[in-house]
């Protein structure tokens, strides 16, 4: 069964790099109205909304458990270790990060 219609459309991130293309297949024979084409122009830009609001989601989650983890582990160190000890491993690590 071939194609009746076909409108292609272009999804751009809101940076204007393009993401893809938002594609409605097999449309009635007759011509897509104006009215049609704002339509799906609107879902495309859903979409790409959908889409980038996921991502920044996920990237959310990824700092705040980078965040937890950097708490947990500054609580540890402040609570469990004296001051001496704490020093000194700080200087560790800053001799190995500037050599």
């Amino acid at each position: 069964m071939p194609l009746r219609g076909l409108l292609i459309l272009p999804m751009n991130w809101h940076d204007g790099r393009s993401m893809g293309l938002f594609l409605a297949a097999d449309l009635p024979e007759h011509e897509v109205s104006p009215a049609h084409q704002t339509i799906f122009e609107q879902l495309a830009i859903m979409t790409c909304m959908a889409v980038e609001n996921e991502l920044l989601a996920k990237s959310e989650q990824v700092a705040r458990q980078a965040s937890e983890t950097l708490r947990v582990a500054n609580k540890a160190l402040t609570l469990e270790l004296s001051l001496d000890t704490v020093l000194e491993t700080l200087l560790d690590y800053m001799s190995w990060v500037y050599l």
